[in-house]
């Protein structure tokens, strides 16, 4: 049985001035949207990570942060649609060295490395890793109770109204069998390189939410000034008069259709569909399907779509077999500053 801990973390004294959706960085970036001098995203928008790591002390200093310690805390999200409810609690490297913390998609080893070296200097975890497992009774029984206690943070952000509560976990519930990684393959792999290398423990700040409750969606695959081969290959295929289903291997270039089948795709994996992508040297771009800027469709750009994947069909996969990198984008998701852990 896996056991989870408690954690100390940081969280924005006024949380609509300090938090951002990752969703919006492009029209941050260019300046579309207006931000606080006091929000993260300026704590953590540069190069230098020493500089980083100085913002973020000088707004410790400045009280712009709330500190619990030794606590766990359930995290309530509630838009129009949807309603989510977790657990932020820590989580050892040493459990996650044991293999008992299963992925679902492969990593970047140039990201895990920049991630690393980030939560090496700046020696915070910027939000929570997202978690899943099958919660037992007595754990709902406590997610129950806590949500009738009073917030020690509740505010409302773009629709979405996010409530902090102190939950008790007692030793005697604190049991899970195993668990599945939702979101931050990368965090969690930088995080235990990192715990390697300085042969330390280190908590992995998580948010553990119930398998049942995570929704999945695709990201968007598109590939900008495809080789002549990939074109040449593409065109072979059977035509489509009409958008085929979402349900199907198929993509869209110069607003023609073409449909995968077994005759050219050997297995209908989406693994082997990245290959036949990918086989001449092509590079996919991966579309997050929330961005809040418009997707452009130019005629030098090939997108290919595959079927969706429901988490619960990951979970009763095969645990060893990976999909590829930015396959599911899957939910629910934090906005950035709102839960902050630092590294000790």
């Amino acid at each position: 049985m896996i056991k989870i801990n408690s954690i100390n973390i940081h969280v924005p004294k006024t949380p609509s001035d300090q938090v951002f959706d990752s969703n919006d960085l492009d029209l941050i970036n260019s300046k579309n949207i207006q931000l606080k001098s006091k929000n993260f995203y300026n704590i953590i928008n540069n190069k230098n990570l020493k500089e980083i790591k100085c913002n973020w002390e000088s707004s410790l200093l400045k009280k712009n942060y709330t500190n619990y310690t030794n606590s766990y805390f359930l995290l309530e999200i509630e838009s129009e649609k949807d309603k989510y409810k977790g657990i932020i609690c820590g989580i050892s490297t040493d459990i996650l060295k044991r293999k008992l913390v299963f992925p679902h998609e492969n990593v970047s080893s140039i990201r895990v490395e920049k991630l690393k070296n980030y939560l090496k200097t700046v020696k915070i975890q910027a939000e929570p890793v997202v978690i899943a497992t099958r919660y037992t009774k007595d754990i709902i029984i406590a997610i129950n109770l806590a949500s009738k206690n009073k917030p020690i943070l509740s505010f409302d952000y773009k629709k979405i109204k996010y409530m902090i509560k102190k939950i008790n976990i007692k030793n005697s519930i604190n049991n899970f069998s195993s668990f599945f990684i939702v979101d931050g393959h990368h965090r969690l792999k930088s995080l235990n390189e990192l715990s390697d290398q300085l042969k330390s423990d280190f908590q992995l700040l998580t948010l553990l939410t119930e398998i049942s409750s995570v929704k999945s969606n695709n990201f968007i695959w598109k590939v900008y000034n495809p080789s002549s081969r990939l074109i040449k290959r593409l065109i072979q295929l059977n035509r489509s008069n009409s958008k085929p289903n979402l349900n199907s291997f198929w993509a869209n270039f110069k607003n023609k259709y073409y449909v995968f089948d077994k005759s050219n795709l050997k297995t209908m994996s989406i693994n082997y569909f990245e290959k036949w992508i990918t086989s001449n040297g092509d590079i996919i771009s991966h579309i997050n399907p929330r961005a809040q800027t418009p997707i452009i469709h130019n005629s030098n750009t090939i997108i290919f779509n595959y079927p969706p994947i429901s988490f619960n069909k990951i979970v009763k996969s095969n645990k060893n077999k990976l999909l590829p990198k930015k396959t599911t984008y899957l939910e629910p998701k934090i906005v950035t500053g709102l839960i902050i852990s630092s590294l000790k």
